[in-house]
């Protein structure tokens, strides 16, 4: 293998420039032999060599026909100029796309200088949840910051909010849709000649009865989790508002340890 030779080579003290190392990649890249590309881009890597171009186009269009989408628009990330095939990637990718892939297309287009495109994909963006991923957003504010755009850091925070709220009343729908739909309510039937009911589905519907009522308490337990938790992070918010990236994402993973690291001192 191509593999075997360098390392013969380097063992050899055999000089290889960083040219050499490129077209080894791209031999790799033209067939999608990702495994192999993989395996000899860490080595790469660890010579410090620069990828060109031409390589890095190579290896993207080899994720790419893989279906390795997102690998592919991390590669063309780093190749100034490509944000058309980076937005045909995305196009055809985000209907499937999870948190991790709007992760990586902000990303994307934040290296390529795109922070309006950036902002765009933000907003199209529905967290899956449990829990808010506050690296995507993060990614924004963290370049909002290093710029001096305080206003936009404001704007980001009540989109924040707003996208906190949509996903906990998803799931909310979600489980109270999910609880009720797998419910059968027995029938009660009298028996021929007689005026009481059967005592054995008088018994099931009472089962069932409470079932609801204790589903009902639960999702109103959790609806209150969900509402004290949210006026604590708007109240929280409003009058201490963050100064970093840090500080807004402990804001959203814990009010309580932001209120005690950073209001109550």
């Amino acid at each position: 293998m191509v593999e075997n030779l360098v390392r013969e080579m380097q063992e050899q003290k055999v000089g290889l420039d960083g040219a050499t190392w490129n077209n080894v990649l791209r031999v790799y890249a033209d067939p999608s032999k990702i495994k192999e590309m993989e395996t000899f881009k860490t080595l790469v890597d660890e010579q410090g060599i620069n990828l060109e171009r031409s390589t890095i186009v190579a290896m993207a269009r080899a994720y790419n026909r893989s279906g390795l989408v997102q690998k592919a628009i991390e590669m063309y990330r780093d190749v100034p100029g490509t944000q058309r095939e980076v937005y045909a990637l995305w196009n055809e990718y985000k209907k499937e796309a999870k948190d991790d892939g709007y992760r990586t297309m902000i990303n994307s287009l934040l290296k390529l200088n795109n922070v309006e495109g950036a902002e765009k994909v933000y907003e199209e963006w529905n967290p899956e949840g449990p829990k808010l991923d506050m690296s995507i957003p993060c990614l924004l504010i963290s370049r909002y910051y290093a710029e001096g755009m305080a206003w936009k850091v404001d704007e980001m925070l009540k989109s924040i909010k707003k996208k906190r709220y949509g996903m906990h009343m998803r799931k909310l729908r979600y489980h109270t849709k999910r609880m009720f739909s797998n419910f059968t309510y027995p029938k009660i039937t009298w028996p021929y000649r007689t005026n009481l009911p059967d005592l054995t589905v008088l018994k099931e519907s009472l089962k069932v009865v409470l079932t609801v009522i204790l589903g009902v308490a639960v999702l109103v337990a959790v609806a209150v989790g969900y509402v004290l938790d949210m006026v604590w992070y708007e109240l929280l918010l409003e009058q201490h508002p963050p100064t970093s990236c840090h500080q807004v994402q402990l804001l959203n993973d814990s009010p309580m340890l932001y209120y005690l690291f950073y209001v109550h001192k």
